[in-house]
């Protein structure tokens, strides 16, 4: 039962939060929009508003693993769109 109760606050926290983010995600794309065209600052305020559900979540375990730049560890997704499942390339 404790377990359902958990679940049921933080996908009403998931919701919520969601409902009060996004708005804010849409005014920062249409004020950076004219001068930011990759999206930077967009891009950090949407890290930071994914990073809430893995901070709150006592349930879920987060391991950072750092790497080189233009290297990208087995099983992490890169920055070229690469999914977890595509072979890594050959160094």
């Amino acid at each position: 039962m404790l377990r359902r109760s958990f679940s049921l606050v933080f996908w009403l926290f998931l919701a919520a939060s969601s409902i009060v983010l996004f708005p804010v995600a849409v005014l920062i794309w249409a004020v950076t929009a004219p001068f930011d065209r990759r999206g930077a600052l967009l891009h950090r305020f949407t890290c930071f508003w994914a990073s809430l559900y893995t901070w709150l979540n006592p349930a879920w375990r987060v391991r950072v693993v750092r790497s080189t730049p233009g290297s990208t560890p087995p099983g992490a997704c890169g920055s070229r769109g690469e999914s977890a499942s595509a072979p890594t390339p050959p160094t």
